[in-house]
């Protein structure tokens, strides 16, 4: 009985497959996984696990509680038009560091640090960096 309405109830929690959850974070699976060990996402079975398998998605809103303190380079990039590795580049010239992460894991930054050190990026941007979307 309770593996019936864990079922439903997982099936009725709004969440995302994790590629399509790397995705809306602009970044890797590898680093979906790695959140979601830390604690940072929430993952949610989905399927009949009576069956043997399990699809594995990330509850939508852990993607936005995330979303609240955090954004990833990818998300900055994309935000202005730009590549990764030269928003990741760009960031470490102009003294921002990422939250620290194993080798591997994309990166990550806390909204706080970045708009403590916006005023400091040395690098020019080719359009307005829309801080609500990134």
């Amino acid at each position: 009985m309770d593996d019936l309405r864990d079922a439903i109830l997982g099936a009725m929690t709004p969440a995302r497959p994790k590629l399509r959850a790397a995705a809306y974070l602009a970044t890797s699976l590898r680093t979906i996984d790695y959140l979601v060990n830390t604690g940072d996402l929430e993952l949610i079975k989905r399927g009949h696990s009576l069956k043997g398998y399990d699809f594995p998605a990330v509850s939508e809103s852990s993607l936005n509680r995330f979303l609240v303190d955090h954004t990833t380079v990818g998300r900055l990039a994309k935000g202005i038009g730009q590549n990764f590795m030269f928003m990741m580049h760009a960031l470490e010239k102009s003294g921002i560091e990422s939250v620290p992460v194993p080798k591997g894991v994309g990166r990550y930054y806390l909204r706080e640090h970045l708009l403590e050190r916006v005023s400091f990026m040395k690098f020019e941007i080719p359009k307005e960096l829309d801080w609500a979307t990134v």
